[in-house]
């Protein structure tokens, strides 16, 4: 008597693969940071370079800091998920903020 494999080798062979595929995909945790980015502009549309931009966790008040580039552009890296309110200053301009 053959054995199942043997008889059956697409089916095994689809088996070891499922099993093989599966396993990798446990392998790849969830992300645990994300990041917040943009642009920053002003009301006619130029950018604001230099501009101060503070990120506060709302469930732990954890602050993270940056600044824009000459092109307004900011990046907060690695930050924890969750939800952030954002601030947003700059010589000559009021205090913006954004929450959640």
């Amino acid at each position: 008597m053959k054995g199942f494999c043997s008889r059956h080798k697409l089916g095994c062979l689809f088996s070891i693969l499922a099993i093989i595929a599966l396993t990798c995909l446990q392998a790849f945790p969830q992300a645990t940071t994300g990041s917040i980015g943009g642009t920053l502009k002003d009301q006619t549309g130029a950018v604001l370079a230099n501009a101060n931009v503070k990120a506060t966790a709302t469930a732990t008040g954890v602050v993270r800091e940056t600044k824009t580039n000459e092109v307004g552009i900011y990046v907060l890296p690695r930050l924890a998920v969750g939800k952030y309110n954002l601030q947003f200053s700059a010589s000559g301009f009021k205090v913006n903020e954004l929450k959640d």
